[in-house]
């Protein structure tokens, strides 16, 4: 059985449209559901989830005997999954609990009982023992379980973002998974501090948080309760973000702010300071509060992003400007790396540039055609170098008294060319970094300059050129093709080089030989270099879709043959750059949508599909070109309905008819969706949708509700949980370092299997002591007899597996791993003692890795 609305792992976790994945099925399926998915009696879920509107289910039981139930199976459908970091969040830990339901069955779980009926209302299933079997299952996954599938295996499960609420001025927090952190900000994530009680914040603040793991190593998305919006509300602003298109926000008594905000569909607006009068007020860079998170850096503002300051150099970091509380610009500089261009501390940090970097005037000039070796010692510089003394020619301006004293030194750093220059890497030099040993270390760039002050001939022009098989070695028989239709600017610079031009890039090619990592990496930044037809367009775009509505649109779906009637509206703004107006029409423009184009309303612009979800838009003959600059706004007509920002997935491209050639739409290159998206403000797909939209209101809601379970003893708890477990009042709770194997060999073809995972959750005991764990073949009680069956008794003394069959063994010896806590600051791994007898439910048990949307090798 792979039931979608339970069983699917390409569903969104939670109803919010930053959520990924689709929802045709179920609109979330969260680790609870699935938990609470009642597989040999399918009317009972009718009582403990909704169908995909929202609404509550009205299930009677047919009356025919029970279905007979071989198995269950986790779907990973991968349609909306680019990487494999987002294909283990959308897996796990939704998959350990399929794991809990195909092996245990819940004693929640009702019978098939013909007749019976089930609805939102009734009240069969026992939801207290099913509150109090989820709250321990929840507490070994959050503070057992994902710790060793994270830190242990390298696997990055999804953290649930945490759930929030602001009473008086102090935000209350909490999260879905325990032992799972949680960090707020009250300036827009530039800090970033540790919630662990309620804190007090005051009014009218826009919080942001987020959920982190354990160690710090993974992060949920960022959520928020926005109360600036609602300043002028005499009540709690409503942070819900989730109503349909172009709702008024309320405030928490019902009134409307008095002053709503306006926004940009494009850019985030800021407030400007109203009092021109007021001094600046920078924030200090020490004894900030509240300080930043130890996980803070994990967030660190794009490069592109950033604060500008002073980025040609700062003069004198030491200089204190005014206005700047006693900061120097090297002060200032470093806070500008916290914030982000445009905002309004920026903003303030850049009004101070002309203090800490004055415009310079006309630089000294020094050596203009290059150094051959910016070692050598001038000694009319009191010993300093040429390179030395050309550090120092930059400070200057041409024609004052030092520049003349500076350029007079020229005859000794840079002295004429000869006349036969000694030739050195004719045909040009792959690395100038390279070291050369028989040069003393000089790189190859250094030994070139060197060259070029010496004739053809002497002798130090002879060692030189004896050391060419370093610096330009013999090309490789295939060498790595580079831009085969010829660089078009040989001077071009890209960035993802480190500065490199295109022609350096040329020459790098030609010593590495086609196929190796270096020659892919290079061939990856072909598009800045090669004439491509294509890339003169995507190059200069740039797209923002804005969602204009699921209904009140004033579109006749039904006029563009929408199935059902349903149809929604959305905008793709496309803003053009280039230097010069564009007006081929040779292009086509492909892109990702799960949902049928319906309408394009631009006479300049036809439609067409081609297979699966790929879809294209391409200019017509009324097509008037780009302008430059330009924008261009283009409003489209889908079927059905958009709830979920991924339902138009990144990379838009380029296809130029005239080469073939394709590019890539620049900001629509990322994995980042608000890059090209803008927000999505609802979740609602109809008029009649009553699905709860997961704010963070109600995410801590729900989240108190979750954790309203009796508490266990999760000593003896396992994921999957055994048949049955017993101990004894004289059981003792001992340390465990290490394990060792003894018989691994009875596991037959799972030995290298069960050995690995032990090594990679376990440790060798420092002591050399470690806990022995002996695995027997023999006969199992008649309860529990079966091949995947084991019996395990546990003592300080060692552990002892009893299987009738490989397999049995081997899931007794996985057993074992799941009750060791790796978290433990003891340096030792607390066990109970006891004795399990363990059989699986289902005889098939199993999750489907969907490798044709998301390629995956044999080897992973």
């Amino acid at each position: 059985m792979a039931n979608p609305d339970y069983l699917y792992f390409d569903f969104p976790y939670e109803v919010h449209p930053e959520e990924r994945g689709y929802y045709w099925g179920t609109r979330e399926n969260s680790v609870y559901k699935v938990f609470s998915f009642a597989p040999e009696n399918l009317p009972q879920n009718a009582e403990t989830s909704v169908d995909r509107d929202g609404n509550a289910m009205d299930v009677t039981t047919p009356v025919w005997p029970a279905p007979i139930i071989k198995g269950i199976q986790g779907q990973t459908w991968s349609e909306t999954v680019r990487t494999e970091t987002q294909h283990q969040e959308m897996t796990f830990p939704r998959v350990l609990a399929v794991a809990e339901r195909a092996w245990h069955r819940g004693s929640w779980e009702l019978d098939w009982t013909p007749n019976q009926n089930y609805q939102g209302t009734t009240n069969h299933v026992p939801k207290d023992q099913l509150a109090a079997d989820f709250k321990g299952f929840n507490s070994v996954l959050g503070c057992r379980e994902v710790r060793k599938v994270s830190e242990r295996l390298g696997i990055s499960y999804r953290v649930p973002p945490p759930g929030a609420m602001i009473e008086g001025g102090i935000l209350i927090a909490n999260t879905e998974l325990p032992c799972t952190r949680i960090q707020y900000s009250v300036d827009r994530g530039a800090n970033w501090s540790e919630y662990s009680s309620p804190a007090t914040i005051g009014e009218g603040k826009h919080v942001s948080l987020k959920s982190v793991s354990a160690n710090g190593a993974l992060e949920s998305r960022v959520v928020t309760i926005d109360q600036e919006e609602c300043s002028s509300c005499q009540g709690v602003c409503e942070s819900n973000p989730l109503e349909p298109f172009n709702t008024p926000q309320v405030c928490s008594d019902g009134s409307t702010p008095q002053s709503p905000p306006t926004s940009s569909p494009v850019s985030l607006s800021t407030n400007q300071p109203t009092d021109e009068s007021s001094a600046i007020s920078f924030p200090m860079l020490s004894n900030n509060d509240p300080t930043s998170s130890p996980s803070s850096s994990t967030l660190s503002i794009p490069e592109g992003d950033r604060c500008k300051f002073c980025e040609s150099g700062i003069p004198d970091v030491s200089l204190v400007p005014p206005d700047t509380g006693g900061q120097t610009c090297g002060d200032v500089k470093q806070t500008s790396a916290s914030h982000i261009n445009g905002d309004q501390l920026c903003d303030f940090i850049q009004a101070v540039e002309s203090a800490c970097c004055p415009e310079p005037g006309d630089p000294c000039i020094f050596c203009e055609g290059g150094i051959p070796d910016l070692t050598v010692v001038v000694p009319e510089a009191g010993g300093q170098t040429c390179g030395q003394v050309l550090q120092l020619a930059a400070g200057h301006i041409n024609g004052d008294a030092l520049c003349n004293t500076i350029q007079a030194e020229q005859s000794t750093c840079c002295p004429s060319a000869p006349a036969d220059p000694c030739t050195f890497c004719d045909g040009g030099i792959p690395d100038l970094t390279v070291e050369v040993r028989d040069a003393g270390g000089q790189t190859c760039g250094e030994v070139q300059q060197l060259a070029a002050g010496h004739p053809n001939g002497d002798a130090i022009c002879d060692s030189i050129q004896a050391i060419e098989s370093t610096c330009c070695p013999s090309a490789p028989a295939d060498p790595c093709s580079f831009c085969e239709g010829g660089v078009y600017d040989l001077a071009v610079v890209v960035p993802e080089t480190g500065g490199q031009t295109c022609g350096e890039i040329q020459q790098s090619a030609a010593s590495h030989i086609t196929g190796d990592a270096l020659c892919n990496t290079i061939q990856s930044v072909e598009r800045h270099c090669c004439p491509n037809m294509a890339a003169e367009l995507a190059d200069n775009l740039s797209l923002r879709i804005e969602m204009a509505g699921n209904f009140g649109h004033d579109v006749d779906c039904a006029s563009h043959k929408a199935d059902w009637g349903l149809c929604y509206s959305q905008f793709f703004t496309f803003e053009y750059s280039g230097s010069k107006a564009y007006n081929d029409k040779n292009f086509v423009i492909y892109f990702s949508s799960i949902h049928r184009l319906l309408h394009v309303d631009h006479p300049g612009f036809e439609f067409g599909h081609v297979v699966g979800d790929l879809t294209y838009i391409k200019p017509t003959q009324m097509f008037q070109g780009f302008e430059s600059p330009s924008v261009m706004i283009l409003p489209l007509v889908f079927e059905y309905w958009s709830v979920q920002e991924t339902d138009k997935m990144p990379r838009f491209f380029v296809v130029d008819t005239r080469d073939d050639s394709t590019a890539v739409i620049p900001n629509t290159d990322t994995e980042e969706m608000h890059e090209f998206v803008i927000p999505y403000m609802s979740s609602m797909k109809t008029e009649g949708d009553k699905n709860v939209p997961m704010t963070v209101e109600n995410r801590y809601a729900r989240n108190e509700k979750l954790s309203e379970g009796v508490e266990t003893d999760t000593s003896t708890r396992i994921i999957p949980t055994p048949f049955r477990v017993e101990t004894s009042e004289s059981s003792t709770t001992f340390g465990i370092e290490g394990v060792t194997l003894i018989n691994a060999d009875l596991l037959g073809r799972l030995q290298t299997g069960a050995e690995e995972l032990i090594g990679k959750v376990t440790m060798k005991a420092a002591s050399g002591k470690d806990h022995v764990l002996i695995l027997m073949i023999g006969t199992l009680p008649d309860d529990i007899a079966g091949n995947e069956s084991y019996m395990m008794e546990i003592t300080a003394e060692g552990t002892t597996i009893t299987a009738s069959q490989e397999q049995g063994l081997f899931y007794g010896v996985m057993s074992f791993i799941g009750l060791l806590d790796t978290s433990s600051s003891r340096g030792t791994m607390p066990v109970k003692e006891m004795t399990i007898y363990d059989k699986p439910r289902f005889e098939y048990r199993g999750h489907q890795i969907d490798s044709a949307r998301h390629f995956r090798t044999k080897e992973s």
